[in-house]
């Protein structure tokens, strides 16, 4: 009787265990949308503005009226480019709206 109560202890937490690190691996790769709006310094909305996860090929771009949506996995940093500006980088840091406004670029072609 006592190796019956031994291993059925022993089962039990050996299932909470596998449940705890399935329930932490799920949390871990829980994606989020963030969207928002690009704009110039004039408060203009641009357009076609690259908007990619830094570091993997996750990436889209901004609509006809500047606004985009991007999934991502965890906490990342968006880059926003777009030709004849500078780009921008913006943690999302758990944000799941966050417009940006880039400055034109002082480079000439």
């Amino acid at each position: 009787m006592r190796n019956f109560t031994f291993l059925f202890k022993r089962r039990w937490i050996l299932l909470l265990l596998v449940q705890l690190l399935i329930s932490v691996g799920l949390k871990a790769q829980q994606q989020t949308t963030v969207s928002g709006v690009v704009t110039g310094t004039g408060g203009e909305t641009i357009p076609g503005v690259s908007v990619k996860v830094k570091g993997t090929s996750t990436g889209g771009q901004t609509d006809v009226n500047g606004h985009y949506s991007i999934n991502i996995t965890g906490s990342a940093t968006l880059v926003f480019s777009y030709i004849g500006y500078n780009p921008k980088e913006e943690s999302t840091d758990g944000r799941t709206k966050i417009d940006v406004q880039l400055t034109p670029s002082e480079k000439v072609l």
